[in-house]
């Protein structure tokens, strides 16, 4: 069988792609390039959308008083004005259960009263700050449980050259127990030592403890 050149030849020009359908193919690819683009574009805009809508809610939060301008409230405070809240303030500190502990009143007239309770619920001792000619702090120190450890006490007299600091232990139970004393500058051996009180429950007092002093003299020498 014999092949006729002229309808092979119109076949195989059939079978070859012609500039047109590879222009098409071309423009194809490209409209699926736009496509991609333009997805990834929506994305964008998407989000840019999200975080403009946070923006105006606040813009409008300032605005909404009838188109004026609100200035946003500070979140600091002056030092003054926390300073003057919290001396009007009543601090309450309790047990664990929900007793009261230790009651510190509000300053007034330079005088700021600490009142000590027990687990009875009666006042068992008082301490007062004082902001006046002279000077006195009163450190508080609390237990887990709730109750009063100890207090650290400073005490500048103003016009003196001398100031003095304590250490005042308490019991469980918010008894006091016993308080050292130490007056500053320390000019001796006994200043160093301090002085030493017990507390007595019955009486409501300290006592002092005195130091004796041994000597090697005997009796009638």
């Amino acid at each position: 069988m014999k092949c006729n050149p002229l309808l092979l030849a119109l076949l195989v020009g059939c079978t070859r792609p012609t500039s047109n359908e590879a222009l098409t193919r071309a423009i194809d690819s490209l409209a699926k390039e736009v496509s991609l683009l333009r997805m990834e574009l929506n994305k964008c805009d998407s989000a840019e959308m999200k975080s403009s809508k946070t923006y105006d809610t606040i813009v409008n939060e300032r605005f909404k008083d009838n188109g004026k301008r609100i200035k946003p409230q500070r979140d600091t405070v002056k030092t003054k004005e926390a300073k003057k809240e919290a001396d009007s303030d009543t601090l309450f500190y309790k047990f664990t259960d929900g007793r009261l502990s230790v009651k510190v009143h509000p300053w007034q007239n330079g005088k700021q009263i600490i009142e000590v309770f027990s687990v009875q619920g009666d006042v068992v001792y008082t301490m007062e700050n004082a902001r006046l000619s002279y000077q006195v702090s009163n450190t508080l120190h609390f237990r887990p449980d709730g109750s009063l450890d100890k207090v650290k006490s400073h005490m500048n007299p103003g016009a003196s050259l001398y100031w003095y600091e304590s250490i005042t232990r308490f019991d469980t139970d918010n008894q006091p127990s016993w308080m050292m004393t130490y007056q500053y500058p320390q000019m001796s051996a006994l200043d160093a030592m301090g002085e030493k009180y017990l507390w007595k429950r019955s009486e409501k007092r300290w006592v002092k403890q005195e130091y004796i002093e041994e000597t090697n003299t005997l009796p009638g020498q």
